[in-house]
């Protein structure tokens, strides 16, 4: 909840409770989240910011995965939002704008924490109507990520890392030529992440709500802190969004490819369907 105690509205606190079930291929977890952060907004013309910071308390329980035990993190957060405000304006029908986010949570066994660990996240959505019809007939999309979580690195070390505090790509939010978390096909995730998504939808161009879309997303894992390994992931593929009057329908038809293949890679070459409600490139 937003909840504004000062004089000044741009000035307020964040209390957040989250419980949170994953089950994975690779991984289930269940988790809670308890934080009070005090956030702060700043608005123009063109953009918005939002900046948030303060406590949180995360207590994880792996059910399955690299490993099954209970975990407990004190972290110190921080989060900051950049969003244009075209962006926004059109964000039940994506077509213009970016959106840009920096976030950090950093622990320390010396506080409370199980585990010394900071993990960063820095992502990006930027969306073109080219051409500058109005409305919309063709829009172009490029989003991505790039996640590491910083810590020791020796193999005792990382037994004592929960999924929430590692990567995995592939579903229709990364890699949709890959199934769900299936990047890395294994136990142990990732330590580093990255993604990019280049995506084209022909708008407004076909009867009943139907708009094509054509995309290629390329994406790597690694092992270590800020380091992306071989082999490197490309899923080309297509689809058809139907924004009908109950919501946004989305279907994805992609390949996955494994570029660059080394021998320690066990993900293979293969296809990928997905079918969505809500949600939006």
């Amino acid at each position: 909840m937003d909840w504004y105690v000062f004089e000044t509205n741009r000035l307020h606190l964040q209390p957040k409770f989250k419980v949170e079930h994953q089950s994975e291929t690779n991984f289930e977890l269940l988790s809670a989240d308890a934080r009070m952060a005090e956030a702060w907004s700043y608005d123009n013309q063109v953009v918005g910011m939002h900046f948030l910071f303060g406590p949180q308390l995360t207590y994880t329980r792996t059910l399955s995965g690299p490993q099954q035990q209970f975990t407990r993190f004190v972290s110190g957060i921080f989060q900051w939002d950049l969003t244009s405000h075209d962006f926004e304006y059109f964000l039940s029908s994506p077509q213009s704008g970016y959106q840009a986010s920096f976030a950090l949570n950093s622990n320390a066994k010396e506080l409370l924490s199980d585990l010394s660990i900071h993990k960063l996240t820095l992502s990006e959505h930027k969306l073109w109507n080219l051409g500058n019809f109005s409305p919309a007939l063709f829009v172009l999309g490029l989003r991505g990520s790039f996640s590491t979580s910083i810590t020791d690195t020796s193999q005792n070390n990382l037994d004592q890392v929960p999924p929430n505090f590692l990567y995995y790509l592939g579903g229709s939010n990364s890699l949709r030529g890959f199934t769900r978390a299936g990047i890395p096909n294994r136990n142990q995730g990732a330590l580093t992440a990255s993604f990019l998504s280049l995506e084209l939808r022909l708008a407004k161009l076909l009867p009943l709500f139907m708009e094509p879309i054509f995309f290629a997303d390329i994406g790597a894992v690694g092992d270590k802190p800020f380091t992306l390994d071989k082999p490197f992931y490309f899923s080309p593929g297509f689809g058809l969004r139907i924004a009908s009057p109950i919501g946004v329908f989305r279907g994805t038809f992609a390949k996955g490819i494994a570029l660059a293949k080394n021998n320690s890679s066990t993900v293979s070459d293969g296809y990928q369907f997905y079918l969505s409600f809500g949600e939006e490139f």
